[in-house]
């Protein structure tokens, strides 16, 4: 199997940010949904067209069945996610498909075929962990226990989230070597006792810098599992491929409006930072203060009136968190890019995509700027 991991045609941080809050500015901005705008009347009700993606990771799952509590399909979007042209009635879960184990969004020779059931009772992922959270019986010791956040696992995914990540991969482990059908089947003492391993694998990934792909292939080589072959590899991804191929068509509306949606959300993000910095700490040497620098604290005749330099410090550190707070809300609320790959389509937002990488990067390096001043 190829383990490259996936170079997107996009940065990670451009993607992260500029796909945040794809809805219609007429609607709230809520993660994971795509709202046209206009609506419908059903039997004399009105109701307002509404796109929720759901994003399904054990690595990506991909090909998957995924349905609501009625019985609705989602339609697969690509790279793990899929859309409801409704709000799905929880939970949703997802059954079948493969394993993207080198998360890059298609399916190879060697990645798995996957036997286990996933769900979630709500948010906008279906995970490992929101397993898990979905049973009254596990999650309480999940949360108490395991420590980790309602709104991780409403949220995250194993690469987005270093504690979802371990807890996905310890977890998957226990479940194929004692060959349960979803991991909520686990005996509460058993997962009880998975708590020390899971926090041994959280310290180790915390620092050993490798990315999820890296950490899952590990993970799945030394298990017993349903591969893909050789011989079928082909064939697999020629049907996969068509099948979103006819999604996009039959979706066009929705994959136009991300699509008209790119370039908006790249001005709300710079007009997001230049609200934030506009309130960050002043200093000598930035144009826009009209407060001198504060004396240098070996100057024993600069007392009077001068802050403190670790309260300074302080506030350049606070300033720089907010951006990475912003930057991450954004993150959140944002669904990827749908059912392209990077020999496709939209080949044409490649200067957009690396001018807004570009601009981010701005954006960052000036945060660590204020910081180097002060240290200066």
């Amino acid at each position: 199997m190829k383990t490259v991991q996936k170079i997107g045609f996009i940065s990670t941080v451009a993607a992260a940010l500029l796909f945040s809050g794809c809805d219609s500015s007429s609607v709230q901005d809520t993660s994971g949904d795509t709202t046209t705008g206009t609506t419908s009347t059903t039997t004399g009700t009105t109701t307002t067209n509404t796109t929720k993606i759901i994003t399904v990771e054990r690595g990506p799952l991909l090909d998957a069945n995924v349905t609501d509590a009625e019985g609705h399909v989602a339609v697969e979007v690509g790279e793990g996610q899929y859309a409801f042209d409704h709000e799905p009635e929880y939970p949703v879960t997802a059954n079948g498909g493969y394993i993207d184990v080198n998360y890059n969004g298609q399916v190879d020779a060697g990645e798995v075929k996957n036997a286990i059931e996933l769900q979630t009772a709500e948010g906008n992922v279906v995970t490992m962990a929101s397993t898990i959270a979905s049973d009254d019986n596990l999650s309480v010791v999940f949360e108490n226990d395991f420590n980790i956040t309602k709104e991780e696992v409403q949220t995250k995914t194993p690469k987005d989230s270093k504690a979802i990540e371990a807890f996905s991969n310890v977890l998957y482990k226990f479940v194929i070597d004692n060959d349960l059908k979803n991991p909520a089947d686990i005996d509460r003492e058993d997962f009880k006792a998975l708590l020390a391993e899971f926090k041994d694998t959280l310290e180790r990934y915390k620092n050993d810098g490798r990315e999820a792909a890296e950490h899952e292939q590990e993970v799945i080589d030394g298990l017993a599992v349903d591969r893909v072959q050789d011989d079928e590899e082909k064939d697999v991804r020629e049907r996969l491929d068509k099948k979103l191929k006819d999604n996009r068509e039959k979706n066009k509306d929705f994959f136009e409006k991300i699509k008209e949606k790119f370039q908006e959300n790249k001005e709300k993000i710079k007009e997001k930072f230049e609200e934030i910095k506009g309130n960050r700490p002043p200093f000598g040497e930035d144009d826009n203060s009209t407060h001198e620098r504060p004396p240098f604290h070996g100057d024993d005749n600069a007392t009077e009136g001068r802050p403190d330099f670790e309260d300074v410090k302080e506030k350049i550190e606070d300033f720089k968190d907010k951006v990475k707070e912003e930057f991450t809300k954004l993150k959140d609320k944002r669904p990827k890019r749908p059912g392209m790959n990077e020999n496709e389509e939209m080949g044409e937002d490649m200067d957009d995509n690396q001018d807004g990488a570009q601009e981010n990067e701005v954006m960052m390096q000036e945060a660590n700027e204020t910081t180097m001043q002060v240290n200066s």
